[in-house]
């Protein structure tokens, strides 16, 4: 029968479990932060979408049609309402052509500190959408961080002086 290891002694060899915690402490932590935000990106159209844009295109070019026939208005508000809609048409074309629509698109941006980089990944498809140099305010949030988990170990060390309550 083996006797139990005595915390004590300085020759037994640590448990797993304290060389795993060892280990973290010693470690330093990741260099990437992730913060989610919201970007417009090319979304894939399903059938009933593109049926749905089909229609508000034939929508759109009767709108126009109407639009230049009742052309007695001002030229001006014509122009305007003529551009609106053909602004329209451009972007009814356009998702039908490609089977994808423009739309805002949950995204996680990852803060890569050590590289100075910061990466975005779409949150319904996992795909990287792009990647960019910090911009100067984002470095700026590590230093910031930085001088708060300096004070908050100083805190920690720092240990009140106590005072005599007697007389």
């Amino acid at each position: 029968m083996t006797k139990p290891k005595d915390p004590k002694d300085k020759n037994a060899t640590p448990s797993p479990d304290a060389t795993k915690a060892a280990d973290s402490a010693t470690k330093p932590k990741l260099e990437v932060q992730k913060k989610s935000t919201t970007i417009t990106l090319p979304v894939n159209l399903n059938k009933v979408e593109l049926i749905e844009r089909q229609n508000g295109l034939l929508k759109l070019l009767d709108r126009k049609d109407s639009a230049a026939a009742n052309a007695k208005a001002s030229s001006d508000e014509h122009k305007s309402i003529k551009q609106s809609i053909e602004a329209e048409i451009d972007q009814s074309r356009f998702a039908l052509r490609t089977n994808t629509e423009k739309r805002p698109v949950v995204c996680d941006q990852h803060f890569n500190h050590k590289e100075q980089t910061v990466t975005v990944f779409r949150c319904d498809t996992g795909a990287r959408v792009h990647e960019r140099k910090m911009t100067p305010s984002e470095r700026q949030t590590t230093l910031d961080e930085k001088v708060a988990a300096a004070k908050k170990k100083e805190a920690k060390t720092h240990t009140p002086a106590t005072t005599p309550t007697g007389k």
